[in-house]
């Protein structure tokens, strides 16, 4: 900011506010309850485990998100306005230095701006709180089916097969992403960007994934109220609460 102000120190954009609501500040949460905890509570609308209000991250991530405009570390227009398209050209281009993105975005990077190769840089996804960073394999590693339903033992066929290994791999060469299973030995990208990656997971961060949320509060609504607090129309204070309510009203 100080040394390059031509450039935008993080690139927040609409899209990915959603992203960062689940990661950041339910992340958080997550990597202290527990992956499988935090997914229970949230199936039974446990609000006490979930920690909305009283674990404080909400609040921290909006206090955070403002102090970050005022010190001018993004733009929030783009915040209001950008898109993944323009994400990508102003990280290729050099107009921002960093997004805040998981893996599987340097597929989609790289296939328009192949020269991203020769300086894009990765980290783990940093704590607010100062503690312990943490990193996602995110929901591509799970499958999710009904104990209710009544085919049980076709719909085991059919995800042994979506789950072998030669079809993981195939996904994972296509979207230009490493897999979520280790076994899995993809050719996702250059040796010098997967060794980048592989050494971010293999020091076995804590993981975190998306948290479940209730129908109607998806990653645009979310995002939605993240614009809000940085165009001043929702108080930091009043954050946590408003997402309460207004999870418990999809729920």
């Amino acid at each position: 900011r100080d040394n390059m102000p031509d450039v935008i120190p993080v690139y927040f954009q609409s899209g990915n506010l959603g992203h960062q609501v689940m990661y950041l500040p339910l992340g958080l949460r997550m990597r202290d309850v527990g992956l499988l905890e935090i997914q229970k509570a949230a199936s039974f609308n446990d609000t006490e485990t979930l920690g909305f209000v009283s674990a404080g991250y909400l609040k921290l991530y909006a206090d955070t998100i403002i102090k970050m405009r005022d010190e001018k570390l993004y733009d929030p227009e783009i915040a209001i306005t950008g898109n993944a398209a323009t994400a990508n050209e102003a990280f290729a281009t050099g107009k921002t230095a960093m997004l805040f993105n998981g893996t599987w975005w340097y597929g989609s990077v790289r296939n328009q701006f192949p020269e991203v190769d020769d300086f894009i840089g990765f980290q783990p996804i940093p704590a607010m709180d100062n503690k312990v960073l943490y990193g996602s394999k995110g929901q591509d590693s799970a499958l999710s089916v009904s104990a209710i339903s009544p085919y049980q033992e076709e719909i085991k066929t059919i995800v042994k097969e979506i789950f072998s290994d030669e079809r993981l791999m195939a996904w994972s060469n296509k979207r230009g992403a490493p897999s979520s299973f280790p076994k899995v030995k993809s050719q996702w990208g250059s040796p010098e960007i997967m060794d980048r990656i592989n050494n971010i997971f293999e020091n076995e961060y804590c993981q975190v994934i998306q948290t479940f949320a209730p129908a109607g509060f998806g990653l645009d609504v979310m995002g939605a109220q993240v614009q809000e607090i940085i165009v001043d129309t929702m108080k930091p204070e009043d954050y946590p609460q408003t997402f309460q309510d207004f999870w418990d009203s999809c729920f």
